[in-house]
């Protein structure tokens, strides 16, 4: 939790020098490459397999694009705080909707430790969200939303199956991502303003690393 409440410290610092759908193209790009990078050290081939490529392109463009990207936007109107704890709760989400979508047994300590899990999020976010204007509780909504994505995410990957490489299913899904991203990017964000420092590269070095923690 430490660990990735600093990424959604870093990337609130990220964003003040670069907009959010460029920065997130660059981070999962950059991600996705160190994780490629991998493939030939872990003896994995570098091409996946033909039956994987429409769950490669469903985890990149439809789960991966929309997780980040909303995660990146967020921080836009919120504080790095909230948006960590509300884009943090897969592990509540990822109880939730595996006994709703995958038939999963929701046992009394299972119940026990999402309805706490739950409380714990309610006091955390409930006191600044109750504090914001109607249109300022977008950005909570949004961290939602991202962490909705990436329990999605982690739901497809268990619905493949424990034969294929994770890392495969982490890493092209990260490259195919950026994609989407840069061309909304270049329709909405015409003129990006990047300030490529020695502070901003190292940021996005960072922001990449970060990802392994959630493959």
């Amino acid at each position: 939790m430490l660990a990735s409440a600093t990424c959604f410290v870093t990337l609130k610092a990220a964003l003040e020098q670069a907009p959010p759908l460029r920065l997130v193209a660059l981070r999962l790009l950059i991600g996705g490459a160190m994780l490629l990078a991998l493939f030939p050290v872990m003896g994995i081939r570098l091409v996946p397999s033909r039956d994987l490529w429409p769950w490669i392109i469903v985890l990149g463009i439809a789960v991966t694009a929309f997780a980040y990207g909303t995660m990146a936007i967020s921080l836009g109107y919120t504080g790095a705080g909230i948006a960590s704890v509300l884009g943090n709760s897969q592990p509540l989400l990822a109880v939730a909707l595996g006994v709703w979508l995958l038939g999963e047994r929701l046992t009394r300590m299972r119940l026990l430790a999402l309805l706490l899990g739950l409380v714990g999020v309610v006091l955390v976010a409930f006191p600044a969200t109750s504090e914001m204007a109607v249109g300022g509780q977008i950005g909570p909504l949004l961290a939602l939303a991202s962490s909705v994505g990436l329990v999605t995410a982690s739901l497809i990957v268990k619905h493949v199956g424990p034969g294929v490489s994770r890392l495969m299913l982490a890493a092209w899904p990260l490259v195919l991502s950026s994609v989407p991203l840069f061309l909304l990017s270049l329709a909405l964000e015409p003129d990006p303003k990047i300030t490529w420092s020695l502070q901003f590269i190292s940021l996005l070095l960072f922001l990449g690393i970060c990802i392994f923690q959630r493959t």
